[in-house]
């Protein structure tokens, strides 16, 4: 049995390896990267934290993982709840990281944010099945913005400076 069936009809469900690049490991992007490797995309995680007793909180990591890198400690976790590997990176996002069309930004910082943006826009921009999603967290507020290449200009007020 296919472990995907549940998701065979649906129109977004990946007919292929598809790839997602997800900026961030934290909050937002432990548990994006297990739902996207449950649903059958592929992720490429990139972050370069180490994983504190702070972060237990809200994000999808256990105690005995303090100390290891965030990206290494979620690809044990993803191969545990998931049965799926993910293609993880300990470094920065810079502006030479590769990108992929599908992206997605849960990042805790906004340089890291626009860095990413600048480089799916340089890539992907002219690309109309391209999608960029931006997650934003706080303790009392959740933000997502969904940008596509027709909606470049106007998400860019939406980035500011840290």
């Amino acid at each position: 049995m296919n472990k995907f069936n549940r998701f065979k009809d649906a129109p977004w469900f990946p007919k292929e390896d598809v790839h997602t690049v997800v900026g961030g490991a934290g909050g937002i992007g432990s548990w994006l990267t297990l739902l996207l490797s449950r649903a059958g995309f592929k992720p490429i995680v990139f972050d370069f934290d180490t994983l504190e007793e702070h972060n237990l909180g809200g994000q999808f990591f256990s105690k005995r993982q303090i100390g290891k890198t965030k990206v290494e400690a979620l690809e044990e976790n993803v191969q545990i709840f998931a049965d799926e590997t993910i293609t993880q990176f300990n470094e920065k996002f810079t502006k030479d990281t590769m990108i992929d069309k599908f992206c997605f930004s849960a990042f805790d910082n906004m340089e890291a944010r626009k860095t990413m943006f600048e480089r799916w826009v340089e890539v992907h921009g002219q690309d109309p099945t391209a999608i960029y999603i931006d997650g934003r967290l706080t303790a009392e507020q959740l933000q997502i913005f969904c940008i596509t290449p027709d909606r470049i200009d106007a998400y860019r007020k939406h980035l500011f400076d840290d």
